[in-house]
């Protein structure tokens, strides 16, 4: 993955923006990524998407599915880059707080992510209806486009965050 810019929230729920080989951080306070211990846990898939069920599938890894509703909107000023992470660290909040109402919510490690589309630095959203496909598809079509996937892996206490 190289020189991938990852964010993440640190001690001082404070947003830190960290290279992923050197992890530098701000703010005099410890970051909160780190390596997540999966033994003895189970995992949650944050997400509705069949080709990431397929994937874990395909890595025999027994997992749940637990969607909750999120809003896909981001801040103005963050590089598209950081969008998908920031979309993907919501879904994985969202699940976080649902499960943390359940005896076993230490036992677990959500994985959520969240994939753009950018062409011209604009970021294209998920089409509203037919017509709206239709007009996505015509601005891809002979263009070069880059597709950037956000992950999130989540504990009780640490996170893993990256873009790709």
């Amino acid at each position: 993955m190289g020189n991938v810019i990852g964010n993440t929230f640190n001690a001082c729920n404070k947003h830190v923006s960290i290279k992923k080989e050197d992890f530098i951080h701000k703010n005099n306070c410890k970051l909160k990524t780190d390596k997540i211990s999966y033994i003895g846990k189970s995992v949650i898939l944050a997400s509705q998407s069949p080709r990431r069920k397929q994937l874990l599938e395909w890595a025999e890894v027994p997992f749940e599915i637990i969607i909750k509703p999120t809003d896909e909107l981001y801040p103005a000023g963050i590089s598209v880059e950081e969008v998908a992470m920031y979309i993907a660290r919501n879904k994985a909040v969202a699940v976080k707080e649902f499960v943390q109402n359940t005896t076993a919510a230490t036992n677990k490690i959500i994985v959520a992510a969240d994939t753009i589309v950018v062409i011209d630095n604009e970021i294209i959203g998920k089409p509203v209806d037919r017509q709206h496909a239709i007009e996505i598809l015509n601005k891809l079509s002979g263009k070069t486009h880059t597709v950037i996937t956000g992950v999130v892996l989540m504990d009780n206490d640490k996170e893993i965050i990256f873009s790709d």
